[in-house]
């Protein structure tokens, strides 16, 4: 072919970086079966042959060999031998054990009930009804994980893990030291709170969120060591907050709500707070102009994220700061933290 030629001027690369997109979730899914088969975990001690690997996970040798070989073109294992794998410090995060394991999240986020929302995302951009209530009949999924036990069990554990590396985050960018008692607004089974308080032996906690949830919080925060400083409180954020508190966290809590139910958990807050107490929620700030970078590609997902599962979004910083205008506080700051997610401190007017 000449250069002379029209299709030498096509642009190949352009192409083939949308087919990497679009086909994105060929990886997402190589990885959730790796977590469902604990592949991490039986690498924990060393290098395995693909026979051993397979005789202790009940897989099939030469199927196991072609996802191993997927996972190591990600560097979440290594072929050190023909054969013969190994983890890299990406796949020990898959390791259940991992003092930074997200196995848990991995086996959230690639679980079938969230892959069939957003495999409803055209219906959801059309019309605005978040594939939880199109698809499964649910007014919100939170609801819908209350009736399903296995589910919740695994939306848990997945939160869990997600609110592990979000604590240690906030803890490295936040002083709490002189916050005397922390309301935890809808802490799930309170590591975030835990975190806090391990760090800073001198706060007090109450962890608040709705009464299925709190009453297996238990365990968490006696592992964590923290549970003689912490109260936990049932009940339900649209209705009453518990008073008293020096600090009001909400941890990707208001992204999950309209600016109606928004508003509503956080005028509670409002009449819940004593004069000099503090706002912070922890949440995923949309830029104000989006540009192509790993922050902004974080925001934009988990807003379509919200669309499609819980009919809430996230927020730019002006959002955020007429939200909390509205109910009684002024935006103080955003502090950003090491991970996509940054803190957003309110005052109360």
């Amino acid at each position: 072919m000449s250069r002379s030629d029209p299709l030498s001027a096509i642009d190949l690369a352009s192409p083939a970086a949308l087919l990497r997109l679009v086909t994105g979730y060929w990886l997402s899914q190589a990885v959730h079966v790796a977590a469902q088969l604990g592949i991490a975990d039986h690498l924990r001690d060393g290098p395995k042959a693909v026979e051993e690997l397979a005789s202790e996970t009940g897989a099939h040798a030469p199927s196991l060999a072609r996802l191993l070989r997927a996972l190591t073109a990600f560097d979440i294992c290594r072929e050190d031998e023909p054969g013969r794998f190994v983890l890299t410090p990406l796949g020990t995060c898959l390791r259940a054990d991992a003092p930074n394991s997200v196995r848990d999240a991995v086996l959230m986020y690639g679980g079938e009930n969230i892959w069939r929302s957003w495999g409803d995302l055209l219906h959801c951009v059309q019309t605005g009804e978040s594939a939880m209530s199109h698809l499964f009949g649910a007014p919100n999924p939170f609801d819908y994980y209350g009736q399903h036990p296995d589910l919740r069990a695994t939306m848990s554990a997945g939160f869990a893990a997600v609110a592990r590396m979000e604590s240690y985050a906030v803890v490295a960018a936040y002083d709490f030291s002189d916050r005397g008692v922390i309301v935890d607004v809808g802490g799930g089974q309170g590591q975030l709170l835990a975190t806090i308080l391990q760090a800073h032996p001198a706060v007090r906690g109450i962890l608040f969120d709705l009464p299925a949830v709190v009453e297996r919080a238990r365990p968490l925060l006696e592992r964590a060591g923290v549970a003689d400083r912490c109260a936990t409180e049932g009940g339900d954020a649209f209705t009453e907050i518990p008073s008293g508190g020096d600090t009001y966290i909400l941890s990707r809590v208001i992204h999950d709500w309209d600016d109606e139910h928004a508003l509503a958990i956080l005028r509670n807050c409002q009449r819940a707070m004593r004069p000099g107490a503090a706002l912070l929620m922890v949440e995923a700030v949309l830029p104000d102009r989006v540009a192509s970078s790993t922050t902004a590609q974080h925001a934009t997902l988990a807003d379509l994220n919200m669309l499609v599962r819980t009919g809430g979004r996230e927020r730019t910083s002006e959002e955020y700061a007429i939200l909390l205008h509205a109910a009684g506080f002024i935006l103080e700051r955003i502090i950003p933290t090491a991970l996509s997610y940054s803190m957003i401190l309110g005052a109360r007017t």
